[in-house]
């Protein structure tokens, strides 16, 4: 097993858990306040959100960026372009392959979500000791990076477990099942 085996590890991982829990809503619910006013899903405001520092992805980019299937990555974009933030184009060289444009407004109302966030971040960590920021940047480093590797693990030694019984697994749309199964 990957993770330790004692009671106070067990206390210790739940509270670490239940923390990056209350972390994650938090965020989430600033994200959803901004989606709701620009009437886009939260799926469609991640998305806008990966062209804060350049206005043209490839859609092959997106699907990588955003970890989900090129059918799902095709809906959001769709949503977006009937909202008029986003216009697909076939490139030039290859036209088997569509890059992705914010319009001149969305490079506004991104810049304006980003700078929000970061005044959020900004307030945070003017609220702790100079000395501890460095460690707090790193320590939430290790933690996402940690994660990530325990998630593999633990994914791939479960589904293992689950594909010998008779119960299917259910799909949840992303590719990480595929690459976490090795497929």
């Amino acid at each position: 097993m990957i993770f330790e085996d004692s009671a106070a590890a067990t206390i210790e991982a739940k509270t670490l858990s239940d923390l990056v829990n209350a972390l994650n809503k938090a965020y989430t619910a600033a994200e959803e306040i901004y989606a709701n006013q620009m009437k886009i899903s939260l799926s469609e405001l991640r998305l806008l959100r990966l062209f804060t520092d350049t206005s043209t992805i490839a859609v092959d980019t997106l699907v990588r960026l955003m970890d989900i299937t090129a059918g799902r990555i095709t809906h959001i974009l769709t949503a977006l372009e009937d909202a008029g933030y986003i216009e697909r184009q076939q490139e030039k060289e290859d036209r088997r392959k569509i890059v992705v444009h914010v319009t001149p407004n969305t490079i506004g109302r991104l810049q304006e979500i980003n700078d929000y966030f970061v005044a959020v971040h900004s307030s945070v960590l003017t609220a702790i000791d100079p000395d501890n920021k460095k460690l707090l940047i790193d320590t939430i480093s290790s933690i996402t990076s940690k994660i990530r590797e325990g998630n593999v693990a633990f994914f791939k030694e479960n589904t293992e477990r689950k594909l010998t019984e008779d119960k299917p697994l259910r799909r949840r749309g992303s590719i990480r099942t595929k690459k976490y199964l090795g497929k």
